[in-house]
């Protein structure tokens, strides 16, 4: 009986999750706007499967992920994809994201099994305000990687 009752439970805690995970109105409508914007600037945006906000910079694709903040706030991930980092020295990269992590004050470098990349991450109230700093946002991770790709080069 113990067992049972246990499975019932995963399985309501299992039926809840995509509920849970939904994006809000609020971040969705934030999405919408901020997608227009996008578009209405030539970065031809789409939603993948995961609902983050995708555009495609200078050749890379880059993702925005939304989630509700506090007090009617957006949470906002904006992220840059970095390097494969397979067949590097491990330890050189971890030191050269550290350089970013120690020395942004926005952005952060995150290291993965095989790749390294970087994301702002901030709260946003108004989709027009956060649609101002779009591209200083992109300026400052563009940047972050370069110098974290200098820093493994000649360190």
């Amino acid at each position: 009986m113990k067992k049972l009752q246990t499975l019932l439970m995963a399985v309501m805690l299992l039926a809840v999750l995509p509920v849970s995970a939904q994006m809000s109105s609020n971040a969705r409508s934030f999405q919408n706007s901020v997608k227009r914007y996008l578009s209405n600037e030539g970065y031809s945006p789409y939603v993948d499967e995961d609902d983050d906000l995708c555009f495609k910079y200078q050749g890379d694709i880059y993702w925005i992920t939304l989630g509700d903040g506090n007090n009617n706030s957006v949470y906002v991930e904006f992220h840059a994809p970095g390097w494969n980092i397979s067949n590097l020295n491990r330890r050189k990269v971890l030191e050269a994201a550290n350089s970013i992590n120690y020395g942004k004050k926005c952005c952060k470098a995150s290291v993965g099994d095989n790749y390294v990349t970087f994301t702002i991450e901030l709260f946003a109230y108004d989709s027009s305000d956060f649609c101002k700093t779009i591209k200083r946002c992109l300026s400052v991770l563009e940047a972050s990687r370069e110098e974290c790709i200098d820093y493994y080069d000649n360190n």
